[in-house]
């Protein structure tokens, strides 16, 4: 079992894909698995997926009918061992050290959420704009603080879960639809104990 699953949907996103999955392999942190959920690409994403499988042994690739990121995200969690789960939007890259820290600031806070901060990039590589939880360095949200958090910050790609939030409470994404994250995140974050913003 992994420590952390990092759960990828691709849908036809071949230029991004690459550069996704070596932002998670370069990792300062070994403990991890990659799930990549080919949704029914036709671009040539679905052969990619393969060949970053055969390079990488911590990938594990499932190739499925198109069900939208929401379904490619929930079948990533019916398959992931980790005790924690990162989803990852195949366009993004994370910080070479981000697996390490978000399960350090997990197991040190008990978390059953870590929320952290992400920048926003253009096509040009500039930042756009940034998304920051706390300015106040990482601390427990209270129940309060809580209900203003699920208002304000309902994206699932900047937050670490505990896997058995979403296996034992039935937690899944919508199929299919857009913004898919919001119910997700609000149904976490209630079922959380802790939520720790970073």
């Amino acid at each position: 079992m992994a420590k952390i699953s990092v759960i990828i949907p691709v849908y036809n996103v071949k230029d991004y894909l690459e550069k996704c999955v070596e932002s998670v392999v370069n990792q300062d942190f070994s403990d991890y698995e990659i799930i990549l959920i080919d949704d029914g690409s036709s671009d040539g994403s679905e052969n990619l997926c393969d060949r970053l499988g055969e390079k990488y042994p911590e990938i594990k690739v499932i190739h499925q009918e198109n069900k939208g990121q929401g379904g490619a995200r929930n079948t990533g969690i019916e398959n992931a061992s980790g005790e924690y789960l990162l989803f990852v939007d195949s366009d993004d890259c994370i910080k070479e050290d981000a697996l390490s820290f978000l399960y350090k600031t997990a197991t040190e806070n008990g978390s059953d959420i870590v929320s952290f901060g992400m920048d926003f990039v253009g096509e040009d590589g500039k930042v756009s704009s940034t998304l920051k939880p706390s300015e106040n360095g990482t601390r427990n949200l209270t129940e309060k603080e809580k209900i203003h958090y699920l208002i304000t910050d309902t994206y699932a790609a900047d937050k670490l879960y505990r896997r058995s939030l979403f296996t034992e409470n039935g937690i899944k994404f919508p199929e299919r639809v857009w913004y898919e994250d919001f119910c997700v995140v609000m149904k976490a974050a209630l079922f959380a104990k802790t939520l720790t913003l970073t």
